[in-house]
């Protein structure tokens, strides 16, 4: 009997936690059509063209796709194989690239491909797009964009700048991904005499009615939230000159240092280690549109090379002096200015998943770390034998595809007699 009682209370327990269930399922989509619905009007773009399939266009197509937009993502680029994959992988939905007829559709425009490529663009396209189309870009320097854009459009359409801090050494369609602005700061730039937005400063809330009040702006910001940046409103002019100091310049240094191996840098390369690895890994992105970037922040990247020189001279008439005591001042303040790099931020290349295995250099070590990774089903994806370990607490350097995989391997290696470092908090 009591089985019986038993059997019939946990039947309509089932009844009910499917009752339960279900209402908290017809809940959920409920709640999510509504967030969708409020996302799409305070965004209120129908039709968004993007030109330009690289990476960083690309990725915003795919982050789109993956989103609550419930509006047509339409893609151009100077490769219509590239329109045509990206169409077949349906992340965007047009298969032909007519710039023209594409952009009378649009109500936004991104244009995301190289800087020295704008003003070709929009001189071929100006005539066909709509009168309320918005327009805004991705490029790493403003000031002159906003120039190019004033000059050709004649204030015919709304520009608004956009820079999202977030990237790769690597470029491509192929290495585009939805999840690239996740948490990154994306920069919204507009010509004002407001003195919070002519500022660099991580607290913006002052600049909060500028957004509320400015439907353009209002749209565009939630647009990069739905992205998953962190959308922050600066001056052009207030723009180019913190990225010439904390973007291009250390670019720029970091090809310096390649060179400064000198006509022997084929040879010495073998032999570097750690800290040279570190600085110069910026180095590795792509020549051109590099050369680009420097070109069009000309005026504020001369300033931070001048500052830059400045400072080489201080530390070179230390060393030659002697000046201990200075020499350890001005590496100190350095010290403490690095250690003060806020942790949430999001580097602009990709993250290196790795750990530095500290082993004994000796046959068939690098067979039984692959060994114990495949038996635990990690992926690996490489291995590297570090000869030059200045600043490395390890012989072998093993990489990942994946955080969880990199987080996977630190658990298994805890339970190990293998020693490790993360590489990329050295």
């Amino acid at each position: 009997m009591n089985n019986e009682v038993k059997a019939k209370s946990d039947k309509n327990s089932d009844v009910n936690s499917d009752k339960n269930s279900n209402k908290n399922r017809d809940l959920n989509r409920d709640l999510n059509r509504d967030l969708n619905r409020d996302i799409n009007k305070d965004i209120n773009f129908e039709n968004i063209g993007i030109i330009g399939l690289g990476l960083i266009g690309g990725s915003i197509a795919k982050a789109l796709k993956n989103s609550p937009y419930t509006g047509k993502i339409f893609g151009l680029s100077n490769s219509t194989k590239t329109v045509q994959k990206a169409h077949a992988e349906g992340v965007i939905d047009n298969d032909q690239n007519d710039f023209h007829e594409i952009v009378k559709k649009c109500d936004l425009i991104i244009l995301a491909s190289p800087i020295c490529t704008y003003a070709k663009i929009l001189k071929d396209i100006k005539n066909h797009i709509p009168p309320d189309c918005l327009i805004t870009d991705v490029g790493s320097v403003k000031s002159s964009v906003h120039a190019t854009v004033a000059d050709i459009l004649k204030g015919s359409h709304r520009f608004i700048g956009g820079h999202p801090m977030a990237g790769s050494e690597k470029s491509g369609y192929e290495v585009s991904k939805a999840h690239l602005f996740e948490n990154a700061y994306y920069f919204l730039t507009v010509q004002t005499e407001d003195k919070e937005v002519n500022a660099v400063k991580e607290d913006m809330t002052g600049s909060n009615e500028i957004i509320a009040s400015d439907n353009d702006l209002h749209r565009l910001w939630h647009l990069v939230e739905l992205l998953g940046g962190k959308p922050h409103l600066i001056s052009p002019e207030a723009h180019d000159h913190m990225v010439a100091r904390t973007s291009h310049l250390p670019h720029l240094c970091a090809a310096l240092l390649v060179q400064s191996l000198g006509e022997s840098k084929n040879d010495l390369i073998h032999f570097v280690g750690g800290g040279f690895r570190d600085a110069t890994r910026i180095a590795a992105g792509d020549p051109k549109l590099w050369r680009d970037i420097l070109s069009a922040n000309k005026s504020q990247i001369l300033s931070a090379m001048e500052d830059l020189l400045s400072n080489l001279e201080k530390c070179k008439a230390m060393i030659m002096s002697e000046d201990t005591r200075g020499l350890e001042t001005f590496l100190t303040e350095s010290k403490l200015v690095r250690e003060g790099i806020p942790k949430h931020l999001v580097d602009s290349y990709d993250k290196e998943y790795a750990l530095y295995i500290d082993v004994k250099d000796q046959p068939g070590v690098i067979a039984k770390v692959a060994g114990l990774m495949a038996d635990n089903d990690i992926n690996i994806k490489d291995i590297e034998i570090i000869h030059a370990r200045e600043h490395i607490p390890g012989v072998l350097k093993v990489g990942y595809y994946t955080d969880s995989a990199l987080q996977n391997a630190k658990l298994l290696f805890n339970h190990t007699l293998f020693n490790w470092s993360e590489a990329c908090n050295l």
